[in-house]
């Protein structure tokens, strides 16, 4: 029997490689255009996270932000953060906040990549910075309400001291009452003392320090987050 058929049975293969090849690289690429192009440059996000205070243009809300570092997040707000962010200090919601806030910027809530492109700029948030950074992106740019965005800004609105000074109870106030619309004093205490009560059921004070805590007086002036 002849092996003539063979050099062409060869060719023929290395054909259906080469075209099953190219077909792989189109289709990566095509993956890779449909869930990752037009991500937001995670590098623009650096500027949220400055050295030291600054006011920052927010590209997002086109606010002037009041940018601090994260040497000025005290204790006291990392310990609040915890009620937020369930996570911390592993930051991966707090990453996926931030990445689908920015993501929002560009495309409309019903976009069927939204979800793809935003699990993919949360990554990209991940290995481009640290903790503390993310940490200091996502408060920098926390919306407390229609007006105001950033711990800086609301911390001297309601309490009239820089968030670096601000004290358990009034950084659980802040978390609390954040875009709730709450013009009452009542209500807004409320909110407050839930939210210590949930800081002390993750063991993250005592039931004694909570109960301190939620003795102490709101701001002079109650603010309506409306």
């Amino acid at each position: 029997m002849s092996d003539s058929w063979k050099p062409v049975a060869i060719r023929w293969l290395i054909g259906l490689g080469a075209v099953l090849t190219i077909g792989c690289w189109a289709g990566a690429a095509c993956w890779y255009y449909i869930y990752s192009a037009d991500l937001p440059n995670p590098d623009e996000l650096a500027r949220l996270a400055p050295v030291e205070e600054a006011a920052v243009p927010d590209t997002c809300s086109s606010q002037v932000v009041q940018a601090i570092p994260v040497s000025a997040i005290n204790n006291n707000v990392r310990k609040a953060i915890r009620v937020e962010s369930p996570t911390w200090p592993d930051p991966t919601d707090i990453a996926g906040s931030i990445a689908f806030e920015r993501i929002l910027c560009g495309f409309p809530p019903a976009d069927w990549k939204l979800v793809y492109r935003g699990k993919r700029f949360a990554n990209r948030l991940m290995r481009r910075f640290t903790s503390d950074q993310l940490l200091a992106i996502y408060l920098n740019t926390y919306r407390f309400d229609i007006k105001t965005e950033g711990i800086e800004a609301v911390s001297k609105q309601t309490f009239s001291k820089p968030a670096s000074a601000l004290e358990l109870d009034e950084a659980a106030y802040i978390f609390a009452t954040a875009d709730k619309g709450d013009p009452t004093s009542d209500v807004s205490l409320q909110r407050r003392d839930a939210y210590l009560d949930e800081l002390a059921a993750k063991g993250l004070i005592t039931a004694p320090e909570a109960k301190t805590l939620k003795a102490r007086p709101g701001p002079a002036v109650f603010i309506s987050h409306k």
